[in-house]
């Protein structure tokens, strides 16, 4: 039996009822799709009604864009997203200062490195410094920290 003829078997094969059916799958995502757009879109409407309370100019395509990457991200980071933000909230409140979630978020989401080009270079072109010794005193770290 070919790679092909195994997808298909395993596709197209029968189904547990646990799993449901294909057209089941495909609902639930399409619902899925829907509500994420919405909560983007309501999230683009507070940003922009936000941006108009402080007399700002609106360019929605930009607000689109800048909410659709913040999602992006937010689904990358996770939980530690949350924990970076409470703690940059006790400090602003440790100072006595009013702070906003959103806000804090935004910082943090302009304030990353979208990639490390300045490391990725030195790892390739220094050969005093192996790229896997390098690979290997992360993972040590990684476990250690775990």
């Amino acid at each position: 039996m070919g790679w092909g003829t195994f997808i298909a078997g395993r596709v197209l094969g029968p189904r547990t009822k646990r799993s449901g059916s294909i057209g089941e799958g495909l609902t639930h995502a399409a619902k899925f799709l829907e509500n994420r757009t919405y909560n983007v879109e309501a999230e683009v409407l507070d940003r922009i009604r936000e941006l108009k309370s402080l007399g700002e100019e609106i360019n929605i395509d930009q607000i689109r864009r800048e909410v659709y990457q913040i999602q992006d991200y937010r689904r990358k980071r996770g939980r530690s997203l949350e924990i970076e933000i409470v703690r940059e909230a006790q400090k602003y409140e440790i100072a006595g200062e009013k702070f906003d979630v959103n806000q804090i978020e935004r910082d943090l989401f302009n304030s990353r490195r979208v990639f490390p080009w300045k490391t990725f270079f030195t790892w390739l072109f220094l050969p005093e410094i192996p790229l896997y010794k390098l690979i290997r005193g992360s993972q040590s770290k990684n476990r250690e920290n775990q």
